[in-house]
C-alpha cells in the first residue's frame, strides 16, 4: 500500500514514469491493485504523450496559418503619404481579425477592417473569404457603399447564417475627405488632435 501510495504521489506530481515497485510473490489482492496500477500508469503516460505530440503538430500547423493569414494583411506600407499607425495583436495564433489598406486611381485610398465570428481557424478562413471577396469588390467601383453590399452579398452566398463579419470601409481622397461605410461594426473614434475632441462615427 505504500508503494502504491509513493507511486501515486509520484504521478500526481508530474513523474508519469512512476510506477510501483515491489517484489509480487504473493499473488493476493494487494498484488493484483499493484499489476492494475502500473498498467494504469502505462496507459496514461502513452495517452498523455500521444496527446503532447499531436498539440505540438497542431500548434506547428497554426504557426504556419498565422503566416498565411499574414500574407493576406495590406500594410501602411500600401499608403505611405498617410503614415498609418496600426496595432495588431491575434487573440491566438490565427484570428478573425483582419485590415488592408487600398490604393485607388486619381489619387484615392481605401482602408478595410473586419472581425469575422468566432475565433481561431473557423474566424481565419472566413477572413480569408472575406479578403478575397473585397478585392473582387473592389475592381468594380470605388463607392464605399456599393463596396460593402458586393461583399455582403458574396458572403451571404457563401456563408451560412452562423457564420458572419462586421466591418468598415473608408475611402479617402485627395482633398483631405473621408467617405466611411459601417456594415455592423463597433463605431469608430476619430480623434482631432488640433481640438482634442472625440467623435464617435457610427
Amino acid at each position: 500500500v505504500e508503494a502504491l501510495t509513493v507511486a501515486s504521489n509520484d504521478m500526481a506530481s508530474g513523474n508519469l514514469h512512476a510506477r510501483a515497485e515491489w517484489k509480487q510473490k504473493r499473488h493476493d489482492e494487494l498484488d493484483d491493485l499493484g499489476t492494475a496500477f502500473n498498467s494504469m500508469a502505462a496507459s496514461i503516460e502513452e495517452k498523455v504523450d500521444t496527446i503532447s505530440k499531436l498539440n505540438e503538430e497542431i500548434q506547428t500547423e497554426l504557426r504556419i496559418g498565422k503566416e498565411v493569414q499574414k500574407q493576406f494583411i495590406r500594410g501602411t506600407e500600401e499608403l505611405p503619404r498617410y503614415k498609418g499607425a496600426i496595432y495588431y495583436r491575434p487573440m491566438r495564433e490565427v484570428s478573425g481579425d483582419i485590415y488592408g489598406m487600398f490604393p485607388f486611381a486619381r489619387g484615392y485610398a481605401g482602408f478595410f477592417f473586419a472581425d469575422a465570428s468566432g475565433h481561431g481557424v473557423s474566424a481565419a478562413l472566413i477572413t480569408t473569404i472575406t479578403v478575397q471577396s473585397l478585392e473582387n469588390a473592389l475592381k468594380k467601383n470605388m463607392n464605399p457603399r456599393r463596396i460593402v453590399g458586393s461583399l455582403n452579398n458574396s458572403l451571404a452566398q457563401r456563408f451560412e447564417s452562423s457564420y458572419f463579419a462586421t466591418g468598415t470601409f473608408m475611402l479617402f481622397s485627395p482633398k483631405g475627405e473621408v467617405f466611411i461605410t459601417n456594415a455592423g461594426h463597433l463605431p469608430i473614434l476619430c480623434l482631432r488632435p488640433s481640438t482634442g475632441d472625440l467623435i464617435e462615427i457610427s
